[in-house]
């Protein structure tokens, strides 16, 4: 992996990577990760893509991994607005790919891929193909509660208290709490434990628990995807679920991709969230799946 930090349009200070495709490289690939994640995460998906002939690049968002924070309490998870987070994938786009002409394709986790959605239709860029793993579209822990915490979370920001983490349930990160027994990220013990062993070695890095301002952000971000922009997504979109996912809600999902002009839905039954970090059993066919779903539409 390449490393650049980059300074973006607003000013911030974010890292990028990018991974070189072997042999002829067939496309270029941006990659979206989710909420706390940072570029070392993705490093086996990426040489899974450049086997496959995919150069791939990737961004830690501002406020996590390795990028410049925000000025909020240690470790506490928070962005102002999503499309903060496009000016990001801005940066790392024009710094890897400003010259390349080959097709363009989008790999968005979790909460990268409403970012990647309104990215895509924000800037006006067609892709070849979006794979969506694990959309994040309604979180479960809210999934009865969303329009009260929206609401909280909007008067919040608006009293000046956006910097503050959501409740006493999120909190700054604790080593002490990272452990594999009934965690909702994956089955597999090895790879679970690639995320706190990187922020044991960086603590820079670490990221606890969501602000109201994340929270909120959250909220206008999913909300801002109307029908008609989903509808602009002219181009084969894979939607891989995780069956056993306890942190985003499927049915919210499938509610919302139904108005993707060409979509196509795999579930992994048994699979926790982070299907790219999970056990062999499940991430082997999920690997298949996303490089089969990438070759074909190129």
């Amino acid at each position: 992996m390449q490393v650049a930090e980059i300074t973006t349009q607003d000013g911030f200070r974010v890292r990028t990577g990018c991974w070189r495709g072997r042999g002829e490289v067939r496309a270029d690939c941006l990659i979206f990760p989710g909420r706390s994640e940072f570029l070392e995460k993705y490093g086996p998906l990426a040489e899974a893509m450049a086997d496959a002939g995919f150069r791939t690049c990737a961004v830690d968002w501002r406020g996590q991994g390795l990028s410049q924070r925000f000025d909020v309490p240690t470790t506490a998870g928070h962005v102002e607005d999503f499309d903060q987070y496009c000016l990001d994938m801005d940066a790392a786009a024009d710094h890897w790919m400003s010259h390349a002409d080959r097709p363009l394709l989008v790999f968005a986790h979790s909460m990268g891929a409403p970012v990647a959605l309104r990215w895509l239709v924000s800037r006006g860029r067609r892709a070849a193909g979006v794979v969506l793993s694990s959309p994040m579209f309604r979180l479960h822990s809210l999934r009865r509660s969303g329009p009260i915490v929206r609401r909280v979370a909007r008067r919040a920001v608006r009293r000046g208290r956006a910097a503050d983490f959501a409740s006493r349930a999120f909190r700054a990160w604790d080593p002490g709490r990272e452990t594999f027994a009934g965690n909702p990220l994956t089955g597999d013990a090895e790879r679970f434990r690639v995320k706190p062993d990187f922020f044991a070695r960086h603590p820079a890095a670490a990221v606890g628990g969501p602000t109201w301002g994340w929270l909120d952000a959250a909220f206008r971000g999913v909300q801002a995807l109307k029908p008609r922009d989903l509808a602009r997504i002219d181009c084969p979109v894979l939607v891989a679920l995780a069956g056993a996912d306890r942190l985003v809600v499927n049915r919210a999902t499938l509610r919302a991709v139904r108005y993707l002009p060409d979509v196509r839905l795999a579930r992994f039954e048994g699979a926790r969230h982070e299907l790219h970090m999970e056990r062999d059993a499940i991430r082997t066919p999920y690997l298949e799946t996303v490089l089969g779903f990438l070759r074909e539409v190129l």
